[in-house]
């Protein structure tokens, strides 16, 4: 995806946002944000996410890619398992790669 259009998808999705704050819309955003190694504000937005929903499993395995790649690897390997606690089995992946 360009970074021109991954810029305004993350463009409309604030509009959205302001409009009707709600974990998916959060969780997209961040997913965006990650793309163009965004990691602090994707990171913000999962956490958006998670505070709306505590049991949204994608965030936090989401939460836990963009906390890999700042180099946080405790608290990656701590949000992909309780990824998978909610049921997100992505997350397996990523522990078995890197989480002791």
């Amino acid at each position: 995806m360009a970074v021109n259009n991954t810029k305004a998808a993350i463009t409309d999705l604030n509009t959205s946002i302001s409009l009707n704050p709600n974990p998916f819309a959060y969780l997209t955003r961040g997913l965006f944000k990650d793309i163009i190694k965004n990691y602090a504000g994707a990171i913000l937005d999962f956490d958006h996410a998670i505070g709306l929903n505590p049991k949204f499993g994608e965030a936090y395995n989401s939460r836990g890619d963009s906390k890999h790649h700042i180099g946080n690897n405790a608290g990656a390997c701590a949000d992909w398992k309780k990824a998978v606690q909610l049921g997100n089995e992505q997350a397996i992946v990523s522990i078995k790669k890197y989480c002791k």
